[in-house]
């Protein structure tokens, strides 16, 4: 878990050739049409992480996603999901969503 999303995605740039995908989800607020991420988890070691894959294994995410929503009486809740891609300039797989 990191409470400085953008920083910790630093963590994650596939630069190398044997690089892995990495993911999690996004925590935070809804302000009427705008979205404030305040945290974003980080990949586990039993996700499954490839080159061009990742797949994220939804328990132990949707527990801490619960949590921070009971702890914040519903006001911090599940917002997304982020995943790397290898390339300078990614563009969306055929099983990536493509709109919110």
């Amino acid at each position: 878990m990191n409470r400085q999303p953008l920083g910790g995605f630093n963590r994650y740039i596939q630069e190398g050739i044997d690089s892995k995908e990495a993911g999690g989800i996004l925590l935070g607020h809804v302000r009427g049409e705008h979205l404030e991420t305040i945290e974003a988890t980080e990949p586990l070691f039993w996700h499954k992480r490839f080159r061009f894959l990742f797949e994220r294994l939804p328990y132990l995410h949707h527990r801490l996603a619960m949590k921070r929503w009971k702890e914040s009486n519903g006001l911090v809740r599940y917002i997304g999901e982020w995943h790397t891609h290898p390339q300078n300039f990614p563009t969306p797989s055929s099983i990536d969503p493509t709109e919110c």
